[in-house]
């Protein structure tokens, strides 16, 4: 397939042209993409009211090992609450446990129990890409 410029993109077995790469890439991450409910009790007095913090984000499973899986996120995301919740793009909400966190790249790394889930995100070689070049399909592989 070919755009109107005549450009395609290989990528896993198959082309795509230039201007689908964007909906190709989405559709085969998008298993893995998780939101994240992240909340903290003001105190234990307005805890029986409902009173407390509440936050929402987004992650992506990048990896699973034995029964645990993990999922890279924002450290504002995560910053701040007392319990996390992860819920996966087939609608199950999971406890998550933060793993690590860092303020000055804005990265935290979470994990879950892994049951059921059967597709990791595949980051891309960031090596082999240039300045001003934008990432092509075949780099998620």
């Amino acid at each position: 397939m070919s755009t109107p410029g005549g450009t395609t993109v290989a990528g896993a077995g198959r082309s795509v042209a230039a201007g689908d790469s964007v909906v190709y890439a989405a559709e085969k991450v998008s298993p893995t993409v998780v939101s994240i409910l992240g909340s903290k009790r003001v105190d234990d007095k307005n805890a029986a009211a409902g009173g407390g913090t509440v936050g929402l984000g987004s992650g992506v499973i990048f990896a699973k090992a034995g029964d645990k899986a993990r999922i890279v996120t924002n450290n504002h995301v995560v910053e701040g609450f007392t319990q996390l919740d992860v819920i996966t793009n087939a609608g199950d909400r999971r406890k998550a446990t933060l793993v690590g966190r860092d303020q000055i790249t804005d990265l935290a790394v979470l994990e879950v129990d892994a049951s059921g889930i059967k597709q990791v995100a595949d980051f891309g070689d960031s090596d082999a890409l240039r300045a001003g070049r934008p990432s092509s399909p075949s780099a998620i592989r």
